[in-house]
Formats: C-alpha cells, structure tokens, sequence
C-alpha cells in the first residue's frame, strides 16, 4: 500500500498501470436498513443514509425527497455526483439554478 498523499498537482507522476488497492469489502450490504445519519437528515430537511464504503477517497450517501420538498441549503468541500432515479427539479450551485 503507497503510503504518497497524492492530489491533481500530482497527475503527471502516476502510474502509466492500474495498481488496485482493494478493501476488505465493497459496500455495506443493507444500506438502507440501518438508521438515518440525524445529523445530516436534520441539517439537509430530508432523510439521508451514510453508505458505508471502505474507501480514502468516495464518500456515498442516499437520500430522498418528496414532491415538492426542498433540502436546505450547503455546500461540500468535495466533488458530489448526484444520480436522480425519478422525478425532476432543480439544484442552486452558487447562484446558478442547475435543472434535473
């Protein structure tokens, strides 16, 4: 296991191969059956679950909305992927309203 912290500046010094560093397991199996992270649910205004994934680098949450629910606002000090599985809406990133 490297123990280099690495960072974009670093591109260049990567590696041409794939060297995995695989973890112990993938996913949590149940994702959904554990209890909401309160803080989290509570800060946002809607139900959020942690995924518990065993990695350094992804973090993975699950959440939900209602139709016509809005969660508060924030923001996040990383990248954040979000995959809508039904409906429509609209997220405000910075002061650009973002369609879904």
């Amino acid at each position: 296991m490297s123990k280099k912290s690495y960072s974009s500046k670093n591109f260049g010094e990567t590696k041409n191969h794939l060297i995995a560093e695989m973890p112990e397991r993938l996913i949590h199996k149940n994702v959904m059956s554990g209890e909401m992270a309160q803080k989290f649910s509570e800060e946002r205004k809607h139900p959020v679950h942690i995924v518990d994934v065993d990695s350094k680098t992804i973090s993975m949450t699950i959440g939900g909305l209602l139709p016509r629910q809005q969660t508060n606002r924030h923001r996040h000090s990383y990248e954040t992927i979000i995959y809508i599985q039904k409906g429509k809406g609209t997220s405000l990133i910075e002061d650009k309203e973002v369609p879904w």
